[in-house]
């Protein structure tokens, strides 16, 4: 138990006054591994975030960079496929709204490249968030789509899956870093050679 008592005087108001008996409280217990490196990309991670808008270039590219990957940039489809052709990425962020080349026509045009480079993971970044606008990105031959405004949380999430093969959905290729090294290992290739 505990204890309660009051003070009160006439024209000069009231004290109160308790006692609550307790221990010290032992610290939460750390979170368990998994759940750490879910907000945490592979380390090295080459990301490409073509985005013709600066600030939300700027503020994806810091997202990224603290969660440990070497970012570069675009400012429209035109330059994110040169970038991507000679020096592929492990990922790509495409904003599906730019000038130039938008982000579809930037897509099929890497979809299309003649070697391993056509099958780095693309994320489909876009403000319209309805089915027809997902299926446009799938069709377009993007692995993924991540809605605008983008959340720390559901980027890293969604480029998380887009790059382990076991969660691909039906119908999309295998793609992602580990594969990409199996196939310059087979084309015998150096990474180095391919900046990747």
């Amino acid at each position: 138990g505990g204890r309660l008592s009051v003070e009160s005087r006439t024209g000069h108001g009231s004290r109160f006054y308790f006692e609550i008996p307790t221990t010290l409280g032992q610290p939460p217990p750390p979170l368990p591994s998994n759940a750490r490196d879910a907000r945490t990309l592979p380390p090295g991670l080459r990301v490409l975030v073509a985005e013709d808008n600066p600030v939300n270039r700027m503020v994806i590219e810091r997202l990224l960079v603290k969660a440990g990957a070497q970012v570069d940039t675009a400012e429209n489809g035109r330059i994110a496929f040169e970038r991507h052709q000679a020096s592929p990425y492990d990922i790509i962020l495409m904003d599906c709204q730019m000038p130039e080349m938008d982000g579809y026509e930037a897509t099929a045009l890497i979809r299309a490249l003649p070697d391993g480079r056509s099958m780095t993971p693309i994320l489909g970044v876009t403000a319209n968030a309805f089915a027809e606008d997902r299926e446009r990105c799938y069709s377009a031959g993007m692995d993924g789509h991540v809605p605008k405004p983008l959340s720390r949380e559901a980027l890293l999430e969604a480029m998380i899956q887009a790059l382990d093969p076991p969660s691909c959905g039906a119908g999309t290729l295998a793609r992602g870093t580990t594969l990409w090294s199996g196939l310059l290992q087979a084309t015998g290739e150096s990474q180095a050679g391919t900046g990747a």
